[in-house]
């Protein structure tokens, strides 16, 4: 068995994933409003196709993407919205060669509780951490807008596992909290490492 299939086989192993996609040139992937919506169109589709898959969050920045899903083949999952969305992306935009880097979607196995609660309070707190929004659940290219009065297009064009979430912390309040000490916690560690390097180290 040649190492490509062990590893093809590793990461094809049922589970919790974090996906991520970068734009291979570093430039903006949503030119317009359309390119977002049929991402997420895409993503859903995909999530019909692979039973069982669930998605649990979704943010959207200005030239990549996070996901967390739980699949019992993710291969098959990112690998649909890899080519669905990259060959509609070059048609729509008149444009040829790869969209993401490596021209694939990455995907790394949560293999236990805490890891996927840590990924997802690190993907949530994107905006937030980029200066774009003041809270998490103000981005209107995150999935959390679930969870308010203004979900814009996230409930009608895919389906988010809330439900997952919400039990994965407790209740919505719980989580607000969390995503308020991940970032505390964070900003605390951005400011001990300019002080360590502006002193110059130890």
């Amino acid at each position: 068995m040649g190492k490509s299939h062990k590893k093809r086989e590793q990461i094809n192993t049922p589970g919790f994933y974090h996906l991520y996609a970068r734009t291979a040139d570093g430039k903006q992937l949503f030119l317009r409003q359309s390119d977002f919506k049929t991402l997420l169109s895409v993503a859903e589709d995909a999530r019909r196709k692979v039973l069982e898959t669930r998605i649990i969050i979704m943010v959207c920045m200005s030239n990549h993407f996070h996901m967390i899903v739980y699949s019992p083949d993710i291969m098959a999952f990112k690998t649909y919205i890899g080519r669905k969305y990259c060959g509609w992306y070059n048609t729509r935009h008149n444009r040829r060669g790869a969209l993401l880097e490596d021209s694939t979607i990455k995907a790394s196995r949560l293999p236990y509780r805490e890891a996927i609660r840590d990924k997802i309070l690190y993907n949530a707190n994107n905006p937030v951490k980029a200066g774009i929004c003041k809270t998490a659940w103000g981005y209107k290219y995150s999935s959390l807008r679930i969870f308010t009065k203004r979900p814009w297009v996230w409930k009608s064009l895919i389906t988010v596992d809330d439900e997952y979430l919400l039990n994965l912390f407790g209740d919505l309040d719980n989580f607000r909290e969390a995503l308020r000490r991940e970032k505390e916690y964070k900003d605390i560690l951005k400011q001990n490492t300019v002080v360590f390097l502006r002193d110059g180290g130890m």
